[in-house]
């Protein structure tokens, strides 16, 4: 004898397939906390350009103002960058201190985890001049980065 579904038991399995589909395609995006320093002091930044590879993906942001133009500050310099969830699970940060003319005051490397739905957090510590790229000391190895990777 072959069993029969019934209309009654045909709505709940076809909604809960559709409800796992949907819940898997809109995963929620991470958040990520990047805090900028600086090892020693620098002055006259006018704004932060930021790089970051997820992935295969690479975006380019300006991050503006910086208090004072100083680096280090009284309070950590921070600011958020939400990425879509699949991605990838990792961001590699190239950011630079530029001046009001558009000139590199500093620059600096980092990497950070990313989590979907969480808030996860980043370092970048900016060194004078441009690091990484241009003969200085590679930290990162991605091709976002002037040829550099990322060590273990």
């Amino acid at each position: 004898m072959r069993a029969r579904v019934t209309r009654r038991w045909r709505w709940p399995l076809w909604a809960t397939i559709a409800c796992a589909t949907l819940a898997a395609a809109c995963q929620p995006d991470g958040l990520l906390v990047v805090e900028v320093d600086a090892a020693t002091p620098l002055g006259g930044i006018a704004r932060l350009h930021v790089r970051g590879r997820v992935g295969q993906t690479m975006r380019e942001h300006e991050v503006a103002p910086v208090l004072d133009g100083n680096l280090p500050g009284a309070a950590p310099f921070t600011f958020g960058m939400y990425i879509p969830a699949g991605l990838g699970d990792t961001i590699a940060l190239r950011v630079e201190a530029r001046d009001a003319g558009g000139g590199i005051v500093g620059s600096g490397l980092g990497a950070g985890p990313i989590k979907r739905g969480a808030r996860t957090d980043a370092l970048v510590t900016l060194q004078a001049g441009d690091v990484g790229g241009n003969g200085g000391p590679c930290l990162i190895d991605t091709s976002a980065f002037d040829q550099c990777t990322l060590v273990p």
